[in-house]
C-alpha cells in the first residue's frame, strides 16, 4: 500500500523537485542549483559562510555567468521568476556578493516596486530608489547607496509608486542603465515575477543576461512552459534557469556540495 500512495503521490506532485524535471520540459540552459539551507544568517550567505554548500553553489553560478557574456565590458544581468517567494531578491544578494569579491564592480536595482526587501538584506534605508529616480525626483548619483561589502552598491526600490509598471517602461529606465554601465561592471535588476506582471519583460529585454529562478518543493511544473516560451521566443538575450532550494544528499548531488562543510 504504501508503495502505490508513493506513486499516486508522484503523480499528482505538480511541483519541481530537481534539475530532470526542468530538463524533461526546456532545452533552455541550467545555469545552477542552490541548495537548500537550515540556518538563519545576517547578511550575504554567500559571503558570511564561505565554506558552506551555499557559497560553493554561487561561486559555480559566477564562473557559468562568465561563459554567457564573454567578451563584454558592463554586463546587465535579470532576474525574475513566476510568482514571488521563489527567492529572487536573496539570489540578487547572494550573487551580487560572489562577484563583487572578484573585484568586479556591482550594483543591485530593486525593480520589484510593489513589494520591497533588497535594502532589508543589506541594512540600509528605503527613503529613496528606483521610484524616485525613474519619475525624475533624485539624480541617479543621489540614490546610489554603498553597502558594508566592497565593489558592491545598491539601488532601493523608494517608495511604492503608483505606477510602478509605467516607470520601468519609460525611456528614463534604458538612460539609467546605460549610465550605470559607464560606473559598473556588473548590474543586477531584481524584477517583479514575470508571471504577473510584465514589467519583467521590458527589464529582460534591457539585459544581457536572464535567469529565470525555480524553488525546488515550491514552483510548479507549468511555470516550466511559461520559462520555455520566453526560452523559445529567441527575443531575450542570454536566457538560463537557477533551481533555488534543492535538498541536496550527503553524496553532493553529483556536485561535490557535500563534501563542503555545512553551514557553520
Amino acid at each position: 500500500a504504501g508503495v502505490a500512495q508513493a506513486l499516486l503521490r508522484n503523480y499528482f506532485d505538480d511541483t519541481i523537485h530537481n534539475d530532470d524535471d526542468i530538463r524533461q520540459v526546456t532545452e533552455a540552459p541550467l545555469l545552477g542549483l542552490i541548495p537548500h539551507f537550515r540556518k538563519k544568517v545576517e547578511g550575504l550567505r554567500a559571503l558570511e559562510s564561505p565554506k558552506s554548500g551555499v557559497a560553493e553553489a554561487f561561486r559555480n553560478l559566477r564562473t557559468n555567468l562568465q561563459f554567457m557574456a564573454a567578451g563584454k565590458s558592463s554586463q546587465v544581468i535579470a532576474v525574475t521568476s513566476t510568482v514571488g517567494g521563489e527567492g529572487k531578491t536573496e539570489l540578487c544578494a547572494n550573487l551580487a556578493g560572489i562577484i563583487s569579491l572578484t573585484g568586479k564592480r556591482v550594483i543591485v536595482l530593486n525593480l520589484d516596486m510593489r513589494k520591497p526587501t533588497l535594502h532589508e538584506r543589506f541594512g540600509l534605508e528605503n527613503e529613496q530608489g528606483m521610484s524616485t529616480a525613474l519619475s525624475y525626483h533624485t539624480a541617479i548619483s543621489q540614490v546610489i547607496q554603498h553597502s558594508k561589502y566592497k565593489n558592491l552598491d545598491i539601488i532601493a526600490s523608494g517608495p511604492i509608486p503608483p505606477n510602478p509598471s509605467e516607470l520601468i517602461q519609460g525611456k528614463r529606465m534604458e538612460e539609467l542603465i546605460e549610465m550605470l554601465r559607464a560606473a559598473y561592471q556588473v548590474i543586477i535588476l531584481d524584477t517583479p515575477p514575470v508571471g504577473l506582471v510584465t514589467d519583467a519583460r521590458t527589464l529582460m529585454s534591457l539585459s544581457d543576461i536572464s535567469i529565470y529562478l525555480l524553488r525546488a518543493g515550491r514552483s510548479k511544473k507549468a511555470y516550466l512552459r511559461q520559462a520555455d516560451a520566453l526560452f523559445q521566443g529567441g527575443t531575450i538575450h542570454g536566457f538560463s534557469i537557477v533551481l533555488n532550494d534543492v535538498e541536496m544528499t550527503k553524496e553532493g548531488y553529483g556536485y561535490g556540495y557535500g563534501y563542503y562543510e555545512e553551514e557553520k
